[in-house]
Formats: structure tokens, sequence, C-alpha cells
């Protein structure tokens, strides 16, 4: 076992950072050019088919491309003429539409970046896991004195705790971060889990809090301020609002003030990280 792989290491991503992940993602890369080149128009949408169909990473010979690397300055170079070779197996004029238009460099950063995303569900589950464990012993050492230091010298105490929970801040923005990370699908499908809040005052607010407690939409209704504010979530706000214009008027509920914290962008961020 290497020296640091305790640190540096995590069984969950291994496979995603083989040698043979690797190839493929440029490979994949190579195969998204073609298809992205044929729709402009720029080579044949049969020659895109037959480029694709050959960015397969068992079809490479990788003894042959650990020979070469050194020589060529990086694995692209000869991962491409590899490529063009088994394209041009199958139509020799095809051979020269591969990889048009691009750079090592491009397929390189393209391919890295492919693994890492291919990375992001099992890195988010273990990253979530340490999370849940620094906060409890966040929440178990927030009265555990320790010596504080700036400069490194003796500074006035804090708690063990409150050391943590900087640790805890930190990970969990790196968190949304992350999320953020997905297509645009991906984020409005996370968004689509983000409960709603909504904060009312009225006149009546304990008989409207029973009558909102009723709606389908409606998950969480809690009374605040000794029963003079009601705090809701909701999963469908525009259904809510909706539902409220008749549900208000009806109980006869007096409101006197209504705000959605959640209606802004940083209580999306909020959200996201956690």
């Amino acid at each position: 076992m290497p020296l640091l792989d305790g640190l540096f290491y995590s069984p969950s991503v291994e496979s995603l950072f083989s040698d043979a992940a690797r190839v493929q993602a440029m490979l994949d890369f190579e195969a998204a050019l073609a298809r992205a080149e044929a729709k402009a128009g720029l080579i044949p949408s049969g020659v895109a088919q037959i480029i694709s169909s050959n960015c397969r990473a068992e079809q490479i010979d990788y003894r042959s491309l650990v020979a070469a690397a050194p020589i060529a300055g990086n694995l692209a170079i000869p991962l491409i003429k590899q490529l063009t070779a088994l394209v041009a197996k199958q139509d020799s004029a095809a051979a020269r539409f591969v990889h048009l238009g691009t750079t090592s460099q491009d397929v390189i950063d393209t391919g890295l970046v492919l693994q890492i995303r291919s990375a992001l569900d099992p890195i988010l589950s273990e990253l979530d896991s340490l999370c849940d464990t620094l906060a409890t012993l966040a929440e178990t050492h927030r009265r555990t004195p320790i010596v504080a230091r700036t400069w490194l010298q003796q500074a006035l105490p804090t708690s063990f705790g409150f050391i943590i929970a900087g640790w805890l801040d930190a990970l969990l923005r790196h968190r949304g971060r992350l999320l953020a990370q997905g297509t645009v699908p991906e984020v409005r499908k996370l968004l689509s889990r983000h409960p709603r809040r909504v904060e009312i005052r009225a006149r009546e607010a304990r008989r409207l809090a029973r009558a909102l407690v009723a709606l389908e939409d409606v998950s969480s209704v809690k009374l605040t301020e000794g029963g003079a504010r009601i705090s809701i979530e909701t999963h469908d706000l525009e259904r809510f609002f909706a539902e409220l214009t008749e549900v208000a008027p009806r109980e006869r509920a007096g409101i006197t003030s209504l705000e959605s914290h959640d209606a802004n962008l940083e209580a999306v961020f909020d959200y996201l990280v956690g």
C-alpha cells in the first residue's frame, strides 16, 4: 500500500480515476467533438458516427500508449494517433476528421473535468458524512474550553466546539459549490425539493394556522411569538399564495404582514450549502 493512501485515497472513486477511465474520458471528448462538428455542418454526420463508434477505451493498445507518451510529451497525441488508425480501418476518408480543430490540451483538460464530474456523487456522499460527524462533535464540545491562539501566541480561551464549527462552515460552503456544478436540470431538481418558508403575522393567527395545516402543499406550520406569527413551509410557493388568497378572507385572519425569505439568491445559496 502506498504510504499516503490513508490521507489521499478513497475506494469510492478509485475506478473513476483508473487508466481506463482516463482514456475513456478523453475519447468521450473526441466523440462529443465529432457530434458537435457534424451538428454544425463542419463534418459529415456519417463520419461523426464512425468516429464515435471507435471511441472505446477497450480498443486502445495501452502498452503502445505508455511507450509513446514520453516521446510525444503528453498522453493525447499517441491516443489520437491510435484513434485515427482505428477510424481509418473502417473508413480511410473519415480519418482526416478525427480531432479536427482542437488541441491536445483540450482533450487532456476536458477529459479530466469529465472524470472529476463523475466523482461528484461519491465525494458528496463522503462529504455529507464528514459534515454530520463534525456537527455532532461541535455540539458535544460546544462548552469544552481550549486555549485559542493568534500568531502562534495564546489568546483568550475559546471552545473546541467553536473551532470545529469553523471547519464545518468551510466544508458546507464547498459542498454548496459542488452541488452547483450540476447541470441545469439537476440543480432545478435539487431546488424543487427545497421547502419555501413564509412568515405571516395576523390578528387571528391561530385560526389561520389551523386552516393552513389542511392545505396539501403545506408541509409545516408553526406558531411563534406567542401565537402572533405563523411560520409555514411549502414546496409550491405559487400555489400556496393562490390558496392563501382564498383561505385568509374566509377565516377572517386579518393578515398584517407577509414575508418570504426564500425568494432571493442568498436563500438559494444557503440551501445549497446545507
